[in-house]
Formats: C-alpha cells, structure tokens, sequence
C-alpha cells in the first residue's frame, strides 16, 4: 500500500500481490468470497460491541485496526464497496441507523482517515456509538 514501495517492487512481490487480491476478492469459497465475508463479519463484530460501552472495550478498536488495514491496502475498493453492504445486512434496527447517504459519508470519511489511526478509530467507535443509541430507542420503543 506504500507508494514508495510500489516504485521499487519486484515483479515477484506483484505478482503474489495480485494472487492474493484474486484469493481474497474473487475466490469462492463454500460461503461466498473470503474478503466481502470479512468485512461482514467485523461489521457485525462491530454491531455486537455496541450495547457494551464501546468506548471502553477493545473489540471497537481492534475491528477498526482491521478496517483500518483494509482500506489502506490493496483491498481498498473491495472493501469499500462490501461496507455499506455489510451495514445494510444487520439485523433491525442497526440496518436503518446510517441511511445510503450516511455510509457514503462513512467510506468517504474511513479512506480519507486510513493513515491517521487514531482518527480512524475515533470514527468507528462513532458507529458504534450510534449503534448503541439506535438500541436503546428499540429497547425503550423510541
């Protein structure tokens, strides 16, 4: 993911990039792709933390080193096209917190915080700040 790198990079090094991008993206697993179904899972990981202080566990932070990392490398595209995916897939009333406006926002915001870390992760214990809230409306009939 370093451009610095990129300049310098073996023609063995791309070509073991490019196979590893086809295994993660393109590759069937028995569940469908391994990269889609990554995401979806720390979404729901994510989504999971919510109701239990996600400021205060490191469940919310460590999915957002992964996302992080994701989006940073060369599976940038992939998994920035899997995420609205993958809030849409919660269960209610998470699905309905972000509307397709918001997690454009989301993405848009994620990729252009993806070196800094710290913002990063701020943003994404942010969601699950909101997730949390949308819980507690649903548990209380708001």
């Amino acid at each position: 993911a370093d451009p610095e790198t990129y300049k310098t990079e073996l023609p063995e090094l791309v070509k073991l990039q490019q196979r590893a991008k086809t295994l993660l993206a393109e590759q069937p697993l028995p569940r469908g792709p391994a990269l889609p179904r990554l995401v979806g899972a720390l979404v729901r990981l994510l989504a999971a933390a919510a109701p239990n202080a996600p400021t205060t566990t490191e469940v919310v932070p460590q999915v957002a080193e992964v996302l992080r990392v994701l989006l940073a490398g060369p599976f940038e595209y992939e998994a920035s096209a899997g995420l609205p995916a993958a809030l849409r897939s919660l269960p209610a009333p998470l699905c309905s917190t972000l509307g397709d406006p918001e997690q454009q926002r989301l993405v848009q915001q994620l990729k252009m915080e993806k070196r800094d870390a710290r913002r990063f992760t701020r943003t994404v214990i942010g969601v699950a700040e909101q997730f949390a809230v949308s819980l507690k409306r649903a548990q209380f009939g708001g």
